[in-house]
C-alpha cells in the first residue's frame, strides 16, 4: 500500500505531538491531583443539577417509567425538555469553567465579571456545537434507514452523499476541539484556520483518547443504570433524590476528564498560536 495513504495519521517532527498516554491518562491525574476542588464544585453543582432536573420533572428516575410506574414527579414535553437541556448545559458550562478558574484572580475581580461571563457563554456554545454535531450523525443514519428508493440513480447519488456528510461532522469538530481549552481559561480563540493546523497529523492520537473516555464513560452508565433499575422503580422519592445527586456527580466526573483533556490539546498542540 501506498505510504502516502498514511500521511494523515502521521506527525512531522517539526509538528506538536499530542501524546496517547499523556492524552488518555492525564485528564485523570489532573483531576486526582485536584481532588478537593472536584469534590467542592462537584457537590455544589451535583445539588444544583439535581434541584433542576426535579423541578423540570427529568430526573434520572424518570427513565425507568418505560417498566412501571415511578414514584417520582416525571413530565415530558418537547419545548420543556428543550429548556431544560439548555439550562442544564449553561450549569454545566458554568462547572467547567470554575473547575478551570477556581482560585484565580479573575474570579475575584469584580472587573472581571462581564469577561468571566462570556467565557462561560462561550463554551455553552461551544458544547452545544459539539452536541449538534454528535446528533447529526444520527439523523443521517436515520435518513438512510426510512428512505423511499428513487428510480433516478442521480437523485439517488446527491441523497446519499449529502447524507453521508453527517457521518464526518464528528470528526471535523474534534479537530477544533483544542479551541474549549481556550474558552476554559478565558483566553481570546485562535482563529478557526489556527485550531484546525493545530490538530494536524494528531488526529489519530485525538480519537483515541476521547474514544477511551468515551467507552469509560459508557461502561460507568451502563452499571448505574442497570444497578439502580429496579431499586428506583419501587423506591421511595427520597431514594430517586440521593440517585439522582449521584447522577450527577458521575456526570460532572466525565466532564471534568473532557474539560482536562481539552486542556491538554491546548498545551501541547498550542505552542506555536499566539495568545492574546
Amino acid at each position: 500500500m501506498d505510504k502516502a495513504a498514511f500521511k494523515l495519521f502521521e506527525s512531522p517532527d517539526d509538528h506538536p505531538k499530542f501524546p496517547y498516554i499523556e492524552g488518555s491518562l492525564g485528564p485523570w491525574k489532573i483531576l486526582f491531583l485536584n481532588g478537593r476542588r472536584f469534590i467542592l464544585w462537584g457537590i455544589i453543582f451535583s445539588l444544583v443539577l439535581s434541584v433542576v432536573s426535579i423541578l423540570f420533572g427529568e430526573a434520572f428516575i424518570c427513565n425507568y417509567q418505560i417498566y412501571g410506574n415511578v414514584n417520582f414527579y416525571c413530565q415530558r414535553g418537547e419545548a420543556l425538555t428543550l429548556t431544560y437541556f439548555l439550562l442544564k448545559l449553561l450549569i454545566i458550562s458554568g462547572y467547567m469553567y470554575l473547575w478551570v478558574n477556581s482560585g484565580s484572580e479573575k474570579l475575584k475581580s469584580f472587573q472581571e465579571i462581564r469577561s468571566n461571563i462570556k467565557s462561560v457563554g462561550l463554551i455553552w456554545l461551544m458544547l452545544l456545537l459539539m452536541i449538534i454535531g454528535l446528533i447529526i450523525p444520527m439523523l443521517s443514519f436515520m435518513a438512510l434507514s426510512n428512505r423511499i428508493p428513487n428510480p433516478n440513480w442521480q437523485v439517488e447519488s446527491l441523497y446519499f452523499t449529502v447524507v453521508a456528510i453527517g457521518f464526518f461532522v464528528p470528526f471535523l469538530l474534534m479537530r477544533l476541539m483544542s479551541g474549549l481549552g481556550y474558552a476554559l481559561e478565558g483566553k481570546t480563540l485562535p482563529r478557526i484556520k489556527d485550531l484546525w493546523q493545530m490538530s494536524r497529523h494528531n488526529m489519530l492520537r485525538i480519537i483515541f483518547s476521547l474514544f477511551t473516555l468515551f467507552v469509560i464513560y459508557a461502561f460507568f452508565y451502563g452499571n448505574f443504570y442497570t444497578n439502580f433499575r429496579r431499586t428506583e422503580v419501587e423506591a421511595m422519592p427520597m431514594a430517586g433524590i440521593i440517585i439522582e445527586i449521584l447522577y450527577n456527580i458521575m456526570t460532572l466526573f466525565f466532564i471534568t476528564l473532557l474539560a482536562n483533556n481539552t486542556l491538554l490539546q491546548k498545551r501541547y498542540l498550542g505552542e506555536d498560536i499566539k495568545e492574546n
